[in-house]
Formats: C-alpha cells, structure tokens, sequence
C-alpha cells in the first residue's frame, strides 16, 4: 500500500522546490501565492501524483498544520497510509553546533542566525497526530528503523 510521511521542522525539500526567487513586496500582500505556497502546491500536485502510480511517497519540508492537512486529505482519497513524523533535536547545545558547522542559510538577503533558529525551538510542540517523534540526537538509522517497523504495524503509534 502506498504511504506519505512529513516531517517538520525541516530545512529540505525533496522535491527541489525550494524558493528560488524573492521580492521585495511579500506576493501574498498583491492577493497572489507566494514562492513557498506554490512550493506547497507542487509537492501536493506531485504527491497526487505518484500515490496516482501506487508509488510510495515522502515529504521531508516543514509544513503547517493546512499543508498537512491537504496532505493527508489527498492520501485518503488515494487510499494509502498518512504517517506524520515530526523532528527535533532534543539538546539545544548539539543542534547549535550542528547549525554552526554547516554554516549560514540564507533565505533571501537574510541570513539565517541560531538566534533565529533558537527562537523557534521554544515554542515548537510536536503535532498532536504525530506518529513518530524522530529526535537527531539519535543516529539516522535509528530513526529510520524506528518509522519502519510504525509502518510495518511492529510498534504502535
């Protein structure tokens, strides 16, 4: 059976749809999309189509909760599995070194400080639908088999 899986906060996009282009008038305040909302609708577009396939499909990109819940509506509608994921990093001290060392994101003109990243660790509480809480202070593999055997069905959510 097909499955979806989103996971937020995030920093990539899979699907190589990252905001390319910026204004200096945010679209929305014209009445019209933004680069991130059309971003959206290209990974919905894509989801639609590949669970169209039967192919199995993930979405890795921070999302609020009506992207997800757009999401979750095009997976019943094709009959497959919708499993949320949320991620954090549990220790602030190892998430700001790893920040560090990989160096400014840049979004637009702005660059992206721990500050700024710090900011949104205080107030961000995991999705209440969450299936899974994948914390990076466990190793990649870890997480993985972890959301494999919840899909699998050999643990609960």
């Amino acid at each position: 059976m097909p499955s979806v899986q989103s996971s937020y906060p995030g920093d990539r996009l899979w699907t190589s749809s990252l905001p390319v282009a910026c204004r200096l008038i945010h679209p929305r305040e014209m009445g019209l999309k933004g680069v991130g909302d059309l971003a959206y609708d290209l990974q919905t577009a894509l989801l639609r189509e590949q669970l169209s396939m039967g192919h199995s499909v993930v979405l890795d990109c921070g999302a609020d909760w009506r992207v997800r819940e757009s999401w979750r509506k095009v997976t019943d509608e094709a009959g497959a599995s919708f499993w949320l994921v949320d991620t954090v990093c549990s220790d602030a001290e190892v998430h700001r070194k790893r920040f560090e060392a990989r160096g400014p994101i840049w979004h637009c003109d702005a660059g992206q400080t721990w500050d700024m990243v710090d900011a949104l660790r205080a107030p961000f509480r995991p999705h209440p639908q969450a299936a899974f809480l994948a914390d990076a202070i466990r190793s990649v593999d870890e997480n993985v088999e972890s959301i494999l055997a919840l899909i699998r069905g050999e643990v609960n959510p």
